[in-house]
């Protein structure tokens, strides 16, 4: 998000506003927060762009790259990463927080205390459970958020909750033609892809790259209606992204404006996800999940 100006940040924090006037119960957040990467200043700023809406509803985050990921430093690192935190072969993993290394998040965020802080963690609200994880972090098998992640969903009583909403920072799914970031995606999909399909995860949010879209229900690369349908909405204040996409099936809607998303729990059968532009304030996609 940042604090970029005009139709960015400005505009999404005052389209906030309005939901939450109009009954939002909480927003979710994840990764990608401030944009300060090492200067102080500016999470001060964004704090103020937020405050009027996040003292309202919980403002509830999760850790992006720009505030997480280190090459050096890593005892200073406060989720207790091993190192200099996770770089996978096939991982596009730098020093992207810009000296951070996590801590400014830790410190000025206080999530459920259930997972790793503000790293992963998840909660329940109404009929939905919302499992935050960390793109950021080991999510391979084996590692402590794996078997996190698999015992959180292992405990979901359907019965209770019946929506399974899993959200993160880097997209398991997304057709931009970014060739190292595609790698990750598929890092991400061979590592716990499996997870999302046996504990039939019904929506998984994303941010990362600034633009919008929309899978069909996905599992190995093809729609399937027992799949995950996915959302990637980074678009709500940093500069858009402008390269090509790769041709894939299961996307299904894409766009490079500014905006956000609206989730609708109707009952336990029955979710609307809606995405918002921010230059007219109109609905341009949306999908009804249903049971």
């Amino acid at each position: 998000m940042g604090i970029s100006s005009a139709l960015g940040a400005d505009s999404t924090a005052k389209f906030a506003v309005k939901e939450v006037e109009n009954g939002a119960r909480f927003i979710l957040h994840p990764g990608d927060i401030s944009y300060a990467r090492g200067h102080a200043y500016v999470w001060e700023q964004w704090h103020g762009l937020i405050e009027s809406y996040a003292r309202r509803v919980p403002y509830m985050v999760g850790i992006g790259n720009h505030e997480q990921d280190h090459t050096t430093g890593g005892d200073k690192d406060p989720s207790k990463a091993p190192g200099t935190g996770f770089h996978p072969s096939w991982g596009n993993f730098g020093d992207d927080s810009g000296g951070e290394c996590g801590v400014p998040m830790y410190r000025r965020f206080h999530m459920p205390d259930n997972g790793n802080a503000v790293w992963w963690y998840s909660f329940d609200y109404g009929n939905v459970h919302i499992t935050m994880m960390s793109s950021e972090h080991n999510f391979t098998r084996g590692s402590a958020q794996y078997e996190w992640l698999q015992n959180d969903f292992k405990s979901v009583d359907r019965s209770v909750t019946p929506w399974l909403i899993l959200a993160g920072h880097r997209p398991m799914y997304s057709s931009e033609r970014y060739p190292s970031d595609y790698k990750v995606c598929e890092g991400m999909q061979a590592a716990f892809e499996d997870l999302l399909m046996q504990y039939k995860v019904d929506l998984a949010i994303w941010g990362h790259y600034h633009s919008y879209e929309r899978t069909c229900p996905v599992y190995k690369n093809e729609c399937n209606p027992a799949g995950t349908t996915h959302i990637v909405i980074g678009s709500a204040g940093a500069s858009l992204d402008d390269v090509g996409l790769y041709d894939k099936t299961w996307s299904k809607f894409f766009d490079t404006e500014f905006g956000y998303g609206r989730i609708s729990v109707h009952n336990r059968s029955s979710l609307l996800w809606e995405y918002i532009r921010n230059k007219d304030g109109l609905v341009h996609d949306n999908v009804l999940l249903q049971k």
